[in-house]
């Protein structure tokens, strides 16, 4: 049974084919879309494989998103990871280098504050990603 933190890189590459660039809600006007433990598979702009684990998104005044993430070498060991990671509205994120708001060539994603209540990922660059469900 692969769970996020059994997941490896080799689990991740197999899934490749199946990542794209597209936008994701994780809010609308209806609230928070996303649960806690949502996962995200995705190749980096700098093409490095990674998973991001949803720990949380604040209410939908503020709309941090909170994640876990472990972005991999191609041989399998940890490139950078972060435990905690919080994204504010309208911020870029970089998931090789594991900051936020700065100004990289190759950040990965805008979360982005489309209006008052509709946040989403926008992927930057060569970013894609698809969402994986926890098998059971």
């Amino acid at each position: 049974v692969l769970s996020f933190e059994t997941l490896t890189r080799v689990d991740i590459a197999a899934l490749e084919s199946t990542m794209a660039s597209l936008t994701l809600n994780g809010t609308n006007d209806t609230g928070i879309i996303w649960d806690a433990g949502k996962v995200l598979l995705y190749r980096t702009s700098a093409g490095r494989l990674g998973k991001l684990k949803i720990l949380e998104i604040t209410d939908i005044i503020t709309v941090k998103l909170i994640i876990e993430a472990v972005t991999y070498n191609a041989d399998g060991s940890i490139y950078s990871s972060t435990g905690s990671l919080e994204i504010t509205g309208n911020s870029e994120c970089d998931l090789d280098e594991m900051s936020v708001g700065e100004i990289l060539f190759l950040n990965d994603f805008l979360w982005d504050r489309v209006t008052e209540l509709q946040t989403r990922i926008s992927p930057l660059n060569d970013f894609i990603f698809v969402e994986w469900e926890t098998e059971n």
